[in-house]
């Protein structure tokens, strides 16, 4: 709590606290000391859907008593930020009343937002402040976004999210006639303020820029080729297969406009412009001079959340065509142009170049969990298969966790796996063959089946935006029909098995055939709404 006296009250000696000198004499009067004390001093939390928020202040003063009606005013208000540059912001009235009552109709917009209280006696003049917490809530500020493929064709967005402790499914959050065949959703968000928040939904022909706060819609400039100065003969138009660094709940996205985005064919990595995203020539080649580009994984081997400043980079990509990990000829990301090869140590657990191994050697399948460590899948003409992890810290040396061949006498059907998944918190995996969800753990060897689903596994993998626990998973199965059924389970720890648990409180039938999920913690940007 602050008191703020103002200039005119003070007629002389206005250094003594607490008091005010009378005038014509040295006799010193007490004034009225006011203590605020609201009824949940740990902050209020509104929903956007008519939700009220009744907030009971009790005012007490050393020369009044309790809530006088005719002794004091009240100001409940926020202030929003205007300008990032300058922290300018804007008073928002809320009240006038003793006893704050708000009902979230739209008039602020999802957001956390400090909410004072000032109140003032009437009588001195005397302003005293008090400060909680009020969050603004949509439906749809924060949930898992579900894409699927409508029986026509066309682009079906839903949204998983919680609104006070229920959970519940929110249908046709975003739809689009125009939009066909669509693939996958990539979330970049939330920096400090919240600017650069980037959601991209990729389909057949294109990648869409929307909105991403508490609505969906098309961004009037929402295709990536805008944001590309590139003078080489790339594939446009351009698709988001990925964007890095990813979200992670521990630290959020600090990547602000100093990020990378993989396309079809090419990778971009640093924005040219401080203030803005905008890109120059992809570095997926092997020098300066070269114009031959090769085509890259369509994963970024990046630790979620990291951050990407002028100083560092730390990102490993793969070209697929020479099958090797390769990293950026600088970890300055200003100065990074090509790409590298990496090279493996006398004592690497594996070769970063995987055409040193016979048999063509080739990449299946690329992971981020969010404990630091990267995975991958491969196999070779012999039809023997690997796994790989290690930490991409470094894009030089890169520390490497583990390699192990895949024993397919214990992974049952594992040559047959459509989908893949790895668990951080052992050497654990699981894998999707028809409707049947395996586990193998790779380190002691043990396999087993966890569950047959009876219809088609279409979509497996880990959740590791939404939460810290390293062992959560996401699985969607359809029979061909035009639905889905969509769950979560965890893989806990245990030394002498694979145990399995399915979440009963995450099962939801969706009226589409799933084609991926995002994690998305985000509001209204200012480019969105005029609000920061």
């Amino acid at each position: 709590m602050k008191n703020y006296i103002y200039p005119c009250l003070l007629a002389a000696a206005a250094s003594l606290a607490s008091c005010v000198d009378d005038k014509g004499s040295y006799t010193l009067s007490p004034i009225n000391e006011v203590e605020i004390t609201l009824s949940n001093k740990d902050g209020y939390v509104a929903y956007l859907a008519g939700d009220p928020v009744h907030i009971s202040a009790d005012v007490t003063g050393t020369m009044a008593e309790t809530n006088e009606p005719s002794r004091y005013a009240y100001h409940w208000y926020v202030k929003i930020i205007t300008n990032l540059s300058s922290m300018a912001s804007e008073t928002i009235d809320l009240s006038e009343e003793r006893e704050f009552d708000y009902v979230a109709d739209g008039s602020l917009l999802p957001g956390s937002y400090t909410l004072y209280l000032e109140v003032t006696d009437l009588e001195t003049g005397l302003k005293t402040i008090q400060r909680s917490s009020l969050a603004v809530l949509s439906q749809m500020t924060t949930g898992y976004l579900v894409l699927g493929e409508s029986t026509d064709g066309t682009v079906k967005m839903d949204m998983i999210t919680t609104m006070a402790e229920d959970t519940i499914l929110l249908e046709d959050v975003f739809t689009d006639p125009n939009i066909r065949k669509p693939e996958s959703l990539v979330f970049i968000g939330q920096t400090r303020y919240g600017e650069y928040q980037n959601l991209w939904l990729t389909a057949a022909d294109q990648s869409y820029s929307l909105t991403n706060g508490s609505y969906f819609e098309l961004l009037e400039d929402n295709t990536l080729d805008s944001k590309m100065l590139t003078t080489f003969d790339v594939k446009r138009p351009m698709r988001v297969i990925d964007m890095f660094p990813r979200y992670d709940a521990s630290y959020g996205c600090r990547g602000d406009s100093k990020r990378g985005y993989i396309t079809d064919d090419a990778i971009y990595l640093t924005s040219m412009m401080s203030n803005d995203q905008i890109f120059g020539n992809p570095i997926n080649r092997y020098s300066n001079t070269s114009t031959e580009l090769f085509t890259p994984y369509r994963l970024a081997f990046v630790v979620n959340g990291a951050y990407m400043s002028s100083l560092f980079l730390n990102a490993i990509f793969y070209d697929m065509d020479s099958q090797a990990f390769v990293g950026p000829n600088s970890n300055n990301p200003t100065s990074a142009t090509y790409c590298r090869k990496l090279q493996a140590s006398a004592s690497a657990a594996f070769e970063w170049d995987q055409s040193k191994y016979p048999d063509n050697r080739r990449l299946v399948f690329g992971q981020n969990g969010n404990a630091g460590y990267s995975y991958v899948v491969l196999t070779d003409d012999q039809n023997k298969w690997y796994a790989y992890s290690f930490s991409p810290s470094s894009t030089t040396s890169p520390s490497q966790w583990f390699s192990t061949e895949i024993d397919q006498s214990v992974a049952t059907d594992f040559a047959q796996a459509s989908h893949y998944a790895f668990s951080d918190d052992e050497t654990e995996m699981v894998y999707a063959v028809g409707s049947k969800l395996y586990g193998y753990d790779l380190e002691r060897n043990i396999g087993r089946l966890l569950k047959d689903y009876g219809s088609e596994i279409i979509l497996l993998d880990r959740d590791a935006e939404s939460t810290t626990a390293r062992n959560k998973f996401y699985i969607a199965v359809s029979a061909g029909d035009g639905k889905s059924t969509l769950s979560w389970f965890t893989i806990p720890s245990d030394p002498n098995d694979i145990p399995f648990e399915e979440d009963e409180d995450m099962v939801w039938e969706i009226n589409s055939t799933v084609k991926g999920i995002q994690w998305k913690s985000a509001g209204d940007l200012a480019d969105e709404s005029g609000y920061y």
